[in-house]
């Protein structure tokens, strides 16, 4: 497979793979009456990110989020067709990691709401979409600060500097890239 089914492809994935890890060790947690905790689910879902990037960022820049998609949509990285068939995709994506999340954990995804957030006891609504809005903000600035800004370090440096243990003989690494 090639060309635009490809990225499409592979935003569809990627979004069910993260949706059905993060929202599946909420579920799991649940079962196991807390045993991952709040720091295991994290770590999860984190981990899940960090692979889906290396696994589909040289595809479809590995958005896995609509927000990411609308905003390379803004900064004319991506096409509106692109925006709209990736957001497709997405939200397909999510819908089928839920529907099999139900079917494997019905009564622990229910007990969840299906891994959505929700608001605390004293948040007003008005005060959860300003933290939303912060948060989703904080998100995109990052991406387009690590992966999109062709200022930032090359994959290859960063990683060196971060672990310290890569052959610098590899080809792989030198390969790690960003596709947006």
């Amino acid at each position: 497979m090639s060309g635009p089914a490809r990225k499409y492809l592979a935003e569809f994935i990627g979004t069910f793979v993260l949706v059905f890890i993060a929202v599946g060790s909420n579920a799991i947690n649940h079962l196991s009456n807390g045993s991952l905790g709040l720091t295991g689910m994290a770590i999860a879902t984190g981990t899940i990110v960090m692979v889906l990037i290396y696994v589909i960022g040289h595809i479809s820049g590995a958005h896995i989020n609509s927000a990411v998609t609308i905003a390379m949509t803004a900064t004319r990285k991506i096409d509106v067709g692109d925006c709209l068939a990736y957001i497709i995709s997405q939200v397909s994506g999510a819908c089928a990691a839920s529907i099999m999340l139900l079917e494997l954990f019905p009564s622990a995804v229910m007990s969840v709401n299906l891994g959505a957030t929700s608001l605390g006891t004293n948040i007003v609504p008005k005060t959860g979409i300003l933290i939303e809005a912060i948060l989703t903000f904080l998100l995109v600035f990052v991406i387009f600060g690590v992966a999109v800004d062709s200022r930032s370090p090359p994959c290859r440096r960063l990683l060196d500097r971060l672990f310290g243990l890569l052959d610098r003989s590899d080809n792989w690494w030198n390969r790690c890239s960003i596709v947006v």
